[in-house]
């Protein structure tokens, strides 16, 4: 990422638009942290990683990551981290 980007998490949970994707955290040295509510048991979500405006995400000019899409399954009602590094 460079100064004014950041990582979001987008997915089938909020239709694929970048702007309701969940952003994450930084440590400042490219690694990023995205911790995401409770969801119910067996919840799946579809998801991947895009590079956008940290302060107006928007699909244009997006670096999607390459696929395949990960997936998730929720095996608790649990808080997940997730973390991806550049």
């Amino acid at each position: 990422t460079i100064y004014g980007q950041g990582v979001f998490i987008v997915g089938d949970f909020c239709d694929w638009d970048v702007a309701k994707g969940i952003r994450g955290s930084s440590d400042g040295a490219n690694k990023w942290t995205f911790n995401l509510s409770p969801q119910e048991k067996g919840s799946k979500w579809t998801f991947k990683f895009v590079v956008t405006n940290y302060d107006n995400p928007t699909p244009s000019g997006a670096i999607w990551e390459k696929d395949p899409n990960r997936v998730y399954t929720f095996n608790t009602s649990e808080t997940k981290t997730f973390s991806w590094q550049q």
